[in-house]
Formats: C-alpha cells, structure tokens, sequence
C-alpha cells in the first residue's frame, strides 16, 4: 500500500471521502516524513507539529465533509501570510513579525477545506540570495529560487500541494530542478493582499503539486479555471508550437535533444504541431523585463533599504544599488513595448493552444546558487500563465523540465492540453 503522504491531492481525497484512510493519517504520514528528511532537505521556515495534529484530529471529527478541499494540508511560502505562522520573508528584519490575519489566497485555501501545515522557505525577500534549502532529489545540488521550500517539500513527499510566488522564474526553476509540477497563472488571477509584493507589474502567486490534475483541481474549487470535470475531459488534439528562445543554445545538446524528442512523441501521438514565428523584437523580452522588475524592486525595499540596509544581503544591496540608476524613463518606455508584445499575442494563439519552450537550462545544477531565470524572463513580463512539468531524466538522474505557456487568461485550456499530453502516456 502505497504510504498516504506519497498519495496525490485527488487520490487521498477520495480515500478519505470513502472511509479508507482519515484526514489524521494522511497529516501524520507528511509529518513522519518532514520528521525523517527535514534535518537534510530543511524546507520548511515554520512548523508547528502539535498544532498540526490537533488541527487533523479536528478535522477527523468534523461532521461537514462538504468542502472540495477538506483536510488538504498545504505548505505557504513564507512571504504569504498566513497568522498561525510568523511571515519572516527570508530576512532578519522580520524575525518576529507575526501576521494578525491571513493572505486573501490562504483565506481561499482554508474556506474550501485547506490548512496551512507550515511556512516553506524562501530566499531573501524572494530573490538571488541563497536560503538553506537543498534539491531532495541530490542534496549538493540547488532546489533553485525563490520557492525553494515550497518545490523542495513537494518533492520530498513532506507535502501533496504548496504555494510559492514568482516575480521572475520563482515558481517554474524550481519546479523544473525538484521534478515537480509547477503552475504559474495568469498575472492577476490570485488576490495577492497579504503578499510581499516586489514587482507589482510581474508578482504571480503560484503552486506546485506532483500531478498535473492536482492543480486542477484545486485551481477549480478555488474558482479560478474552470470546472474540474471539463478540464480533465479535453475531447480534441490540442494545437501545440515549440518556441526555442533565442537561448536555445544555452542548454547542452542532450537536453536539447531530450526536449526535441517529448515534442515528437506527443505529435505522434495525436497532438498538432503548428509553426510560429515570434517577431524579433521578442528576443528583448528578458532585458525589458528585468528593467521593469528592477526599478519596481527598488521602490517596493524603500523602507528596508533606507531602515535596515545593515540587515540586508551583500547580494540584494548590489542589486539594489544597479536597480537605484534605472530612470523613470527607461521604466515606462519597457512598460509600453511590454504592452505591444501581449497584445501581438492574441495574433499567435490564433491558431495555437500551447506554446512548448524550455523551463531551465538543464538539470539542477551543483551548489546552492538558485540558477538562471532566462527561460522565464521571456514569459514572465507578458503575464501568461505557464506550467513547468518533468519529461525525463539527464545526465546526472537529475529532472529535465519543459515548460507550456498559453494565451493570457487561457490557464484552464493550458491544464486540460497538458493533462491530455500526459494522460495515458505519463513520463513522471
């Protein structure tokens, strides 16, 4: 029997509807885990076992199983607050900060049945600077970043499901590097009060799960795609492009020929392969977009970099002090050829579902530098909601991730595609 913690979000809610495992069980099972692996992976910012116990025992009691999500226990990563839990955001000036009410996303969460097992680890104020969470799948290699914790937990089977955020590549790095399912959607579709917001123009909350079907579903009963039933039932080919990037040739051949091949066996197996040809101004998507971030970032650290500068990494204050020569100018120039791209992308899902371009360079790589977001940089600023997802195994056993992007708004059609791209023929 296959250990409740290592059970998809779908399946134990239905065991646990069917009287075959309890909401306890299922909790103690995740804890047992945590307990084993937490002293190598160290995932997880705040955790209250106790608290979590109670809290399952509760649950197990309670006559109303009508909530979708019922006894679903969720990681949060810790720039999310959430009041049972001190929000830290991976810096000493927050240490002791203890939130008094929860992010609207975590209010969501825990109306349809959810509760918060911990805080997951994040890098500073969820950027470059390493925190001390390790890759489960090879503890010398990087979970990657910021989500760290929230990936790593996931992957490691301390947790079915857990939220992370992205300003950059936050959510679908670590996604591709732990092997783990990684769904950022669409700018705006999360209510992010309660949020540590960086960048106001890019800050996603997203999620990660170890089955694509699971963030259906919970993206379903939290209202926002669609109806589970009619995502999981797509009943035509999706139309798929593979979009290489201008940093194809980052990747090592082997890899890019891993990717290559997943794009054959799926238009073998009855997907449509369609051809597009992103204009040429595209390829400035990853310095527009780090131009708008950066000068966003700046503004939004105001007071921890004129309060608490001492308290700050060496890594953010260089960043900050590059961020500090950006002008207002070039700002809102980004902001307006930014704005010309989304829309030129209406004419490019014309005919298209899902765009295939690469999540990562490769596998995770050595040490604990979070890797480079440049496969993400060229999707994040235009907002579109993008899924990560495991097609394999490198060189070194390491996961190799591809991602799929759709159409803004789309998150419901860039589920149900890539349900049916895995279905039958799942390669994680």
């Amino acid at each position: 029997m296959v250990e409740p913690n290592k059970l998809t979000v779908t399946s134990a809610l239905e065991k646990i509807s069917a009287g075959r495992i309890s909401i306890s069980r299922w909790i103690e099972s995740c804890i047992e885990r945590i307990q084993e692996r937490e002293s190598l992976v160290r995932a997880w910012e705040s955790l209250d076992i106790e608290y979590a116990l109670n809290r399952a025992y509760q649950l197990d009691s309670c006559t109303n199983r009508s909530l979708p999500l019922n006894g679903l226990p969720i990681g949060i990563k810790d720039v999310i607050d959430s009041k049972e839990y001190r929000t830290t955001f991976g810096s000493p000036i927050y240490k002791a900060y203890q939130p008094e009410w929860d992010a609207a996303v975590v209010s969501a969460l825990k109306g349809q049945g959810c509760f918060v097992l911990g805080k997951t680890v994040t890098t500073e104020f969820a950027m470059r600077s390493p925190g001390p969470t390790r890759n489960p799948l090879d503890l010398k290699r990087t979970p990657g970043g910021s989500s760290s914790g929230s990936a790593a937990a996931v992957a490691d089977f301390m947790v079915p499901i857990a939220l992370g955020t992205q300003t950059v590549g936050s959510v679908i790095r670590p996604g591709a590097y732990c092997g783990v399912i990684a769904f950022k959607p669409s700018l705006g579709w999360f209510q992010r009060i309660g949020v540590k917001i960086l960048s106001e123009s890019n800050d996603t909350i997203g999620v990660f799960a170890r089955d694509i079907k699971d963030i259906a579903f919970v993206m379903s009963a939290l209202g926002v795609v669609e109806n589970y039933e009619s995502i999981v039932s797509l009943d035509k080919s999706p139309k798929i492009a593979f979009c290489k990037t201008p940093f194809w040739e980052e990747i090592a051949p082997e890899v890019q020929n891993q990717i290559i091949s997943f794009v054959d066996e799926k238009v073998s197996e009855g997907a449509l392969l369609v051809d597009i040809t992103l204009p040429r101004e595209f390829d400035r998507l990853p310095m527009l977009q780090e131009i708008i971030a950066e000068y966003e970032i700046y503004q939004s650290l105001c007071y921890e970099r004129i309060n608490h500068k001492e308290k700050l990494s060496n890594v953010l204050v260089e960043r900050l002090n590059k961020a500090s020569k950006i002008t207002r100018e070039e700002y809102f120039n980004a902001l307006k050829t930014v704005r010309g791209l989304r829309s030129y992308l209406d004419y490019v899902f014309r005919d298209v579902d899902i765009i295939f371009a690469p999540s990562a360079q490769g596998e995770a790589p050595l040490g604990y530098d979070t890797g480079s977001p440049i496969f993400s940089k060229f999707w994040q600023p235009l907002g579109v909601p993008c899924l990560a997802f495991p097609i394999g195994y490198g060189p070194n056993e390491m996961p190799i991730g591809l991602q799929a992007i759709s159409n803004y708004g789309e998150d419901s059609l860039l589920l149900a595609s890539l349900i049916w791209i895995n279905g039958a023929h799942n390669n994680y």
